[in-house]
């Protein structure tokens, strides 16, 4: 098993409509990340940036990464270690939260940006959600995952009310 290295986790906050908890943000995606090495400790991950934007804003992504011109709810993205030889991997997690806003009247806005995150960083880890069979499997880790956060020391909110 490899090592337990530092993890820094970034937050690039690329919208204004909704007020965000940077604080909790970063405990819940260590959190979250720390899962996700005692999945795959093969990762060697040095570092999370997640980014916040809005439909607008996924739109550019989702071309840039995709060449797609719609929005969705989240885009994972890892980059090859730097130098070559090194072995600490970097993880992108894009985050639409026009997307949760839109579902959060069944879950909550928070859990959903949770629920998000979750996903993304999954993906980070390989797992995939193309078929029905994977996207069940990552359903199911997503949400006894979310369960566990709920019954620990996590910190909620992740976002604040919603401004007009």
């Amino acid at each position: 098993m490899m090592p337990k290295r530092n993890l820094s986790i970034q937050i690039y906050n690329r919208q204004r409509r909704y007020p965000i908890c940077r604080r909790n943000l970063q405990i819940y995606t260590s959190w979250v990340m720390e899962q996700v090495r005692r999945m795959k400790p093969d990762n060697a991950w040095s570092e999370v940036v997640l980014v916040l934007t809005r439909d607008r804003g996924m739109i550019t992504y989702q071309k840039a990464c995709f060449g797609r011109d719609n929005t969705t709810d989240v885009i994972s993205q890892r980059y090859l270690p730097m130098p070559p030889e090194s072995d600490s991997l970097v993880g992108e997690v894009i985050v639409n939260l026009d997307a949760a806003e839109a579902r959060n009247a069944s879950e909550g806005r928070s859990r959903e940006l949770a629920r998000y995150i979750l996903h993304g960083c999954l993906h980070l880890a390989n797992m995939e959600d193309a078929t029905v069979r994977e996207r069940a499997a990552m359903r199911r880790r997503e949400t006894a995952w979310l369960r566990r956060a709920e019954s620990g020391p996590l910190m909620y909110p992740l976002m604040e009310s919603a401004r007009s």
